[in-house]
C-alpha cells in the first residue's frame, strides 16, 4: 500500500513546521499558481512583457488549474477577478524562486568542476591524505572485524537483516516487472521525418504529443548553455513514490541536527539507516510512511519549500507535486545547494544510485542516470539527474495513462534535442 492509499487511514503526528513562515509563503504561492494555472517558465516572460506594454493592463488569464489543492480559503468569482491583477506581479516574483535555484545550481556545479582541476602538487598532497585515510580506515575495519568476531549474535542479526533486504528487493523488483508487463507496448519514437521548433518549450509539447497518455515535462541543464524547458510542468499530479525525495531531505536535516539517529528503529526491525536506503533504492513504502508519521507532513513539505518547491503538498486525496518542483529539488541536490552537509548530499545521491527500477529515463538515455521513479495506478513518473557525455541535466517526466516504454522514448527525444 502506497503513502497515497495509506494517507486517509492514518493520521500523522504533525509537528510545527520549521519555519512556520515558509508554510505561509507556500500557501500564498500555491493560491497564486492555481489561480493563474500557467507555466512558470513561460509566465515570467509573459508578465514582464505585459507590464512593459502597460503597467495597469491585466495579464491574460491562463487555463484553470485542474485542482486548487493548496487553497486555504474559498473564493467567489468576484473576489477571484479582483485578485487577478495584483497576483500577476506576485506570481512573477515567486516563479523567480525556481529560476534562481536552478541557476545557482548550475553555477555551483560548474564552480565545483573548475576547482576539481587542481595542480599536480595539490593532487599529490590529496593522494597522501587519501593513503593515510585508507590506512586509518583499514585499522578501523580490522577493529570492527575483531569486535564482530566476539559478538556472534550481532553477526547473526546482520545476516538476518541482509536476508530481509534481499527478499524485499526481489519482491519489489517482481512488482515492478509485473507493472511493466501490464503497461507493455511496442517501443515507440518520433516519426522518421519529425522536426522540432527552435523553442525548447514548444519542442517539449510536440514530444508529448508523439506519445499516448498525458505528460508533464521539466528539463534544466546544469552545465553548458543552462537551458530550461517545460511543458505542463506546474500541473499538480499524484506524487507516487517521488515524494520520498522530500522525506529523504527531511531525514537528513534531522540526523545532522541530532533530532534523529541512524540507529532509530523505524519499521519491521529496520533502523533509519536501512530504511533510508530501502525507500530510495527499492522504493519501499512502509519505511517512509513511518518516518512521515514521526516528522509530520507539514514539516516535510516546509523543508522542501525552503529549497524552492512551490506546488507540492498533501490533502485528503493524497500527496501531490509537479515536474517543476522535482526538477528544482534535484538541481539543488546535484549542485550541493541543499541546507545539509556535503556528506548529506552524497548520502542521498548514493542511495538514489542504487535504484533498481530502471525502465524510465535510464532506458532512454545514453548517460549515467541517478533517478527516483514513481508508479501508482495509472501514474508513471521519473525524476532524474543525467550525466551525459556532453553535460549534466535534470529531467522530470510525469505521466498518466502512459507506459515505461513511452517515458523512455520521451527521455530519448529530450536528450536528442539537447545534444543531438
Amino acid at each position: 500500500m502506497s503513502a497515497e492509499q495509506h494517507f486517509r487511514r492514518r493520521r500523522p503526528r504533525h509537528r510545527l513546521p520549521r519555519p512556520a513562515a515558509v508554510v505561509g509563503a507556500l500557501t500564498g504561492l500555491s493560491l497564486a499558481l492555481t489561480s493563474c494555472g500557467t507555466n512558470p517558465f513561460v509566465e515570467e516572460q509573459r508578465v514582464q512583457a505585459t507590464e512593459t506594454a502597460h503597467q495597469s493592463e491585466t495579464a491574460p488569464q491562463g487555463e484553470s488549474a485542474p485542482q486548487a489543492r493548496a487553497s486555504t480559503a474559498a473564493e467567489t468569482p468576484e473576489t477571484r477577478a479582483e485578485a487577478q491583477t495584483p497576483l500577476t506581479h506576485e506570481v512573477s516574483q515567486q516563479v523567480g524562486i525556481q529560476h534562481e535555484t536552478i541557476a545557482r545550481a548550475g553555477q555551483t556545479l560548474q564552480q565545483m568542476q573548475s576547482r576539481s582541476e587542481q595542480p599536480p602538487e595539490q593532487d599529490t598532497a590529496q593522494e597522501d591524505t587519501a593513503q593515510h585515510a585508507g590506512q586509518d580506515s583499514a585499522q578501523q575495519d580490522s577493529a570492527q572485524h575483531d569486535s564482530t568476531d566476539q559478538r556472534p549474535t550481532d553477526q547473526d542479526r546482520a545476516e538476518a537483516d541482509q536476508d530481509t533486504r534481499e527478499n524485499a528487493e526481489e519482491s519489489t523488483a517482481e512488482q515492478a516487472d509485473q507493472g511493466t508487463r501490464e503497461n507493455a507496448e511496442e517501443p515507440m519514437g518520433p516519426p522518421a521525418d519529425a522536426t522540432y521548433p527552435a523553442d525548447l518549450n514548444q519542442a517539449l509539447e510536440q514530444i508529448a504529443e508523439h506519445h499516448p497518455g498525458e505528460y508533464s515535462i521539466s528539463v534544466a541543464e546544469l552545465t553548458g548553455q543552462g537551458r530550461v524547458g517545460a511543458y505542463e510542468s506546474t500541473e499538480p499530479r499524484t506524487s507516487a513514490s517521488t515524494y520520498k525525495l522530500f522525506v529523504a531531505y527531511s531525514v537528513m536535516l534531522r540526523t545532522e541536527s541530532g533530532e534523529m539517529s541512524w540507529d532509530d528503529e523505524i519499521e519491521g526491525g529496520r533502523d533509519l539507516d536501512q530504511c533510508f536506503d530501502d525507500m530510495l533504492a527499492l522504493s519501499d513504502n512502509p519505511c517512509p510512511e513511518e518516518i512521515a508519521d514521526e516528522i509530520g507532513w507539514e514539516s516535510i513539505y516546509a523543508d522542501a519549500a525552503g529549497v524552492g518547491t512551490v506546488s507540492s503538498g498533501h490533502n485528503d486525496e493524497g500527496l501531490y507535486t509537479t515536474a517543476a518542483d522535482l526538477t528544482t529539488f534535484l538541481a539543488a541536490l546535484q549542485s550541493g545547494s541543499l541546507s545539509i552537509s556535503p556528506e548529506g548530499h552524497q548520502r542521498i545521491l548514493d542511495s538514489l544510485a542504487g535504484n533498481i527500477h530502471r525502465q524510465g529515463v535510464p532506458s532512454g538515455s545514453i548517460g549515467t542516470v541517478i533517478d527516483k521513479p514513481g508508479f501508482l495506478d495509472e501514474n508513471l513518473h521519473d525524476a532524474a539527474i543525467v550525466h551525459h557525455p556532453q553535460g549534466t541535466y535534470v529531467l522530470t517526466v510525469m505521466s498518466q495513462d502512459a507506459s515505461w516504454e513511452a517515458l523512455a522514448s520521451v527521455s530519448h527525444e529530450v536528450e536528442t534535442l539537447l545534444y543531438g
